[in-house]
């Protein structure tokens, strides 16, 4: 008999984390319910709709079933496994269908931020049973999209890059010159749903001065990886908080990230590194390049007419990053390559 996939990736004990502004739930179920495949397929848990706005009021039902009577604790996490939201808490629930609303309200009396999202993660505990818990980062997210190069491109005179997605991701857009660097990052491991996007872009660099769309060689380079089932993402204006950490479930939040760490040993599909990673490691570099006694030109352009130093100041995020890290200084002129240190 063929089974679900997450049945196959529990009795495989393949549980891989998943890292990204979204948030997790986690419920309990007696392990041998799973044997018999109680749940009546996948997925276990389900959204009645992929994204939603808090500051609007909106709100996502979650919906599972259990076949006996349990305790119950749903808890929300975001990506990097920290604890948001706890919905139920050791609950008695009934056997039978049942659903859970969540508005975006977080356990430190905040509200989760827009650009976060939300997947959830199901454990219940039957009397005389023991404790199992769903997982869908068990068997989903972290696969790298290969999103062609038909379904995005850069529209010019409306200012988008427009792109689909076959699911829903986190994306990350850059644009650049083709063996030449990386000069603007439009949206940085952004979660979105599945379906038709735009990104505004005016054409040009980080810094606002070179026209990087008119450059010779241009090109756009979109990565995007895939969101753990049931992931629901939070609309609107970026910002909020992932809220404060109950002491009494910072130690069962620490285990299990303890416990999905270990898992990287022995991965059991292909994942983007992205995936695994640090959310702080995520970031583009910022930093500044000043030509020190060089004349200014008639544009907001330095002009370097004779040999002059070139000094790179990190701001101070990217400094106590890589201070602690290693990195790689890479050199253009002319979008060309003039020299690259790899032990930085």
């Amino acid at each position: 008999m063929s089974l679900p996939r997450w049945q196959r990736a529990f009795r495989s004990r393949a549980v891989l984390p998943g890292l990204a502004a979204v948030a997790a739930i986690a419920l309990l179920w007696p392990l041998p319910a799973w044997a018999a495949g109680p749940f009546g397929g996948e997925p276990l848990v389900t959204a009645n709709r992929p994204a939603f706005d808090p500051a609007k009021g909106d709100a996502v039902v979650f919906s599972f079933r259990l076949q006996a009577d349990a305790l119950v604790t749903l808890a929300l996490f975001d990506l990097a496994h920290r604890r948001v939201c706890t919905p139920l808490d050791g609950a008695a629930l009934r056997a039978g269908l049942q659903t859970v609303a969540w508005n975006g309200a977080t356990d430190g009396g905040g509200r989760a931020g827009a650009g976060q999202a939300s997947y959830p993660v199901l454990s219940a505990a039957a009397s005389d049973a023991p404790v199992a818990t769903w997982d869908p980062v068990s068997f989903s997210g972290g696969q790298p999209l290969a999103v062609p190069p038909t379904d995005w491109r850069f529209d010019a005179a409306r200012g988008r890059v427009v792109y689909s997605l076959e699911r829903s991701a986190r994306v990350r857009i850059r644009a650049g010159v083709h063996g030449g660097p990386l000069l603007k990052t439009l949206i940085e491991w952004a979660p979105r749903t599945a379906g038709n996007h735009e990104e505004p872009w005016d054409g040009k660099d980080d810094a606002g001065i070179y026209d990087v769309s008119a450059a010779k060689g241009f090109t756009l380079v979109l990565d995007a990886y895939s969101l753990p089932d049931g992931a629901v993402l939070l609309q609107g204006t970026p910002g909020g908080s992932t809220g404060i950490v109950a002491a009494k479930t910072a130690k069962a939040d620490a285990e299990r990230a303890s416990l999905l760490r270990k898992t990287l040993l022995a991965p059991a599909r292909p994942l983007d590194p992205h995936f695994l990673s640090a959310h702080a490691l995520d970031s583009t570099p910022g930093f500044r390049i000043e030509l020190v006694g060089a004349a200014t030109g008639s544009s907001t352009l330095p002009i370097a007419s004779n040999p002059a130093q070139v000094r790179v100041t990190l701001d101070d995020a990217t400094a106590s990053q890589l201070l602690s890290d290693r990195f790689e200084i890479i050199a253009y002129v002319d979008m060309q390559r003039v020299f690259e240190e790899e032990q930085a």
